[in-house]
């Protein structure tokens, strides 16, 4: 990023009350320097009973397959920590539902679908978060049609980019208190009170899926997340998180001060005694810093 934009970010962070970078998501062609990637990805379809009862006789393939099963919050939260960049790509996705959510495929496998809703008789019994595969696919067809803009989707953190990056999707990890003033932040740019969507979808759909999906279409809304439990235990307990496209965060950084969170002339006004609001908001955010994750 430019230094002008840096010194606006900089002074937006601490007027958040904020310490820890936002992570952004942009394709690219390029790969950086140094980024951590899954080594593969967990990918089988299952398209009848017949392939059902082929994976139900081999589960030994089922189980070297599933070491290529790793969360994308795995990555993320080394990129998190340690600011080194995850990288994602068509052969490098680690979950299929990931694959399909990053854009690399064009729809979500039937394997995913069954996977996260009824399973599979006497194989799987499913996470049970739909009521039938034919709800996580109908679901799933909203956000059809994300067309990768590189060969490789990068989250990094937003004080590591490079100068010439442009993100494609931005992303908070913090407190309610911190995300109550992006949220109203949000609704001051957009003069809209449904400013913000909160979806129940997977994550990586949370934080990069939809609010992509958003910009593509126009639509100036944050997304709200993460509700998904399979993602959950990588945060830390209280931590939500807050996405927006990246044009409508451009819009927030450049009137925030203009909004309650630059509101220092109160001292102008001959009616002071007024609720402050944001300040205490801001103060009693700092009392709830979530403490650092032991494991993963």
């Amino acid at each position: 990023m430019d230094g002008k934009m840096l010194k606006d970010y900089e002074e937006f962070m601490q007027a958040l009350g904020s310490d820890e970078p936002p992570l952004t998501a942009r394709y690219s062609d390029t790969l950086p320097p140094d980024y951590a990637s899954p080594k593969g990805g967990f990918y089988i379809e299952i398209k009848s009973a017949k392939d059902m009862l082929y994976y139900a006789g081999n589960l030994k393939l089922l189980d070297e397959k599933r070491k290529e099963f790793k969360c994308v919050f795995h990555y993320i939260s080394e990129t998190r920590k340690k600011g080194i960049p995850s990288v994602f790509d068509f052969d490098h996705f680690g979950c299929p539902g990931a694959r399909f959510y990053l854009g690399f495929i064009p729809s979500l496998p039937k394997f995913n679908s069954h996977f996260t809703t009824t399973g599979f008789p006497l194989l799987y019994r499913g996470e049970r978060l739909a009521a039938s595969p034919a709800s996580a696919e109908r679901h799933a067809q909203l956000l059809e049609g994300i067309k990768p803009k590189g060969r490789y989707l990068l989250f990094e953190r937003f004080d590591k980019l490079p100068p010439e990056a442009t993100p494609e999707v931005i992303t908070f990890f913090s407190n309610p208190e911190i995300i109550s003033g992006l949220t109203a932040l949000a609704r001051y740019v957009t003069d809209d009170m449904d400013a913000v969507r909160a979806p129940f979808t997977s994550g990586c759909a949370s934080i990069f899926t939809v609010p992509f999906s958003n910009g593509e279409q126009g639509i100036r809304k944050a997304v709200l997340g993460i509700f998904d439990p399979a993602s959950r235990p990588f945060l830390n307990p209280g931590e939500m998180t807050l996405s927006l496209h990246f044009p409508l965060f451009l819009e927030m950084l450049k009137c925030y001060k203009k909004s309650f969170m630059g509101d220092t002339g109160r001292k102008r006004y001959l009616i002071k005694n007024v609720v402050p609001g944001w300040p205490v908001v801001r103060s009693r955010a700092k009392k709830l810093v979530c403490p650092d994750k032991k494991s993963d």
